[in-house]
């Protein structure tokens, strides 16, 4: 598993400067690594490894934890994530909400992000709780000069409300499936600048 974590990391560096050269701006990339992952002493140096190599600046990559491994009291996995930060890395909480996550870690902990989960989005359009929990979220999340991004949209119904409560980062189908990385030049190509 750490060698797949270490592909991942060096591939994302690689993708990004090809990208660069190529003249496409795409200002940061995320990475999901494991648990697992976060828990090798190589990480910090497999992450400055990567971006030495391909000339990457910490503050263009983003490594996602979920938000049950934030909850963690391991005390080696926050010195490895300082580091990381120390670096210029960004951290993101993905899926955040689907837990029982404590506000005060997102104060404890140098997280740059938060990623609300799609299931939030799925119901934002029909259950006032929801949506208010949704505005409350984001709400928080910006008094904490934290980016926050709404995961899974799918409809323009989702963006526009999204949007309406202030949520400015948004991902989803409503914009693109998954597409191979050879395919991202064509795609920005064809949609930005981005009318909605």
């Amino acid at each position: 598993m750490e060698n797949i974590g270490r592909w991942v990391i060096a591939e994302a560096c690689r993708q990004l400067a090809e990208w660069r050269s190529q003249n496409i701006h795409i200002p940061a990339l995320s990475v999901n690594l494991s648990a697992l992952h976060f828990r090798s002493n190589q990480l910090p140096n497999q992450v400055s490894d990567a971006m030495h190599a391909w000339g990457i600046d910490g503050h263009q990559l983003t490594v996602e934890i979920t938000e049950s491994m934030m909850m963690e009291h391991d005390t080696e996995i926050f010195k490895r994530i300082q580091i990381l930060r120390d670096m210029g890395v960004g951290l993101s909480v993905d899926d955040f909400g689907t837990g029982f996550s404590g506000l005060s870690r997102l104060v404890s902990l140098p997280v740059t992000e938060i990623k609300i989960d799609k299931s939030f989005v799925d119901r934002c359009l029909t259950e006032k709780r929801i949506l208010a929990l949704l505005e409350a979220i984001t709400s928080i999340g910006q008094s904490l000069n934290l980016t926050v991004v709404a995961e899974g949209v799918e409809t323009k119904e989702q963006f526009e409300m999204l949007r309406k409560i202030h949520c400015r980062v948004i991902q989803g189908y409503f914009f693109s499936r998954p597409l191979p990385a050879e395919e991202i030049p064509g795609w920005m190509s064809s949609v930005l600048p981005l009318k909605i």
